[in-house]
């Protein structure tokens, strides 16, 4: 792949070695970007995603778990931005990442005249507690998922 491939660790971005047929050339950004935020390079028929092909680049091994992106944005490969992580720590990171489309942090509804709190624990569905304020909810559902 080394052979292939360039990749600069300050940007994420892979660039082509070699020409790869009529479409593409040597310093061409290779890959594409998939509908879910992804960036995918395909060598030799088999598909990698590129924040693996960093790691790997980067470390000369695989990742032992899954990468996480740690300012959430998935086609930032840049390898300051790349964390190998186990499958558990990446769900959670991305659940505090990622509010619902109210705006409220991830745990949190709006709930009568206050915030209600609720999470996921040993795979059922807790009630946390009512609370006037937000981050006070949003806390408590820190406190259970840790």
């Amino acid at each position: 792949m080394k052979d292939l491939l360039s990749y600069n660790p300050l940007t994420g971005v892979f660039l082509w070695k070699v020409s790869r047929g009529p479409t593409v050339k040597a310093g061409d950004v290779a890959g594409s970007l998939r509908p879910d935020g992804y960036r995918s390079v395909y060598i030799s028929g088999k598909r990698y995603l590129a924040h693996r092909l960093a790691w790997y680049f980067t470390h000369d091994c695989w990742p032992e778990g899954q990468i996480d992106h740690i300012d959430g944005n998935r086609s930032n490969n840049a390898i300051g931005n790349l964390e190998d992580v186990t499958g558990r720590e990446n769900v959670r990171r991305g659940m505090l990442r990622y509010g619902k489309k109210t705006g409220l942090p991830t745990g949190v509804s709006v709930h009568y005249n206050g915030f209600r709190a609720d999470a996921c624990i040993n795979g059922k569905p807790t009630y946390l507690g009512r609370f006037d304020d937000p981050q006070e909810a949003h806390q408590a559902y820190l406190e259970a998922i840790s």
